[in-house]
């Protein structure tokens, strides 16, 4: 199975058939940031944000899903039919797009916890906590030097 796994996904980034979905979850996403709303607590905005980027997730596999189920040529998926068994076969072209699909979640969720606004005072996201975590530490001390 693992042989088919490898197979499949090489199968389908030389087909740059990932590409056009890629594109599109990174426009969605981009879109759905853009629109964040700077009121409520600072894990609403993140939750908003992390809502919006599953929910733009489901075409863009499913799109990924037909590319991944339409990219052999008959010929070839014939022979791997013929090889290992019409449903391994069909099975391995399936979770070559599921992992597709969940580096894509990652790279959302990556985006939305780094890209997070802060929210009424609050510092934001990882970008927003990298600034006053290196900033000068604080005395405890006063009499210290």
């Amino acid at each position: 199975m693992i042989a088919l796994l490898r197979y499949e996904t090489a199968i389908l980034l030389r087909s740059h058939r990932w590409v056009f979905p890629l594109v599109a979850f990174g426009a969605l996403v981009l879109t759905g940031a853009a629109g964040g709303s700077p009121s409520g607590p600072p894990w609403l905005s993140l939750a908003d944000g992390l809502d919006w980027s599953a929910a733009m997730l489901i075409p863009v596999v499913a799109f990924l899903s037909r590319s991944m189920l339409t990219a052999e040529p008959d010929a070839s998926r014939a022979c791997v039919s013929a090889a290992t068994g019409p449903v391994r076969a069909q099975l391995a072209a399936l979770l070559a797009a599921l992992g597709g699909g969940v580096v894509l979640a990652l790279g959302g969720i990556c985006f939305e916890v780094v890209a997070n606004p802060p929210v009424s005072g609050h510092p934001g996201g990882l970008l927003g906590t990298v600034g006053p975590r290196s900033s000068t530490p604080r005395r405890w001390r006063p009499a210290w030097p």
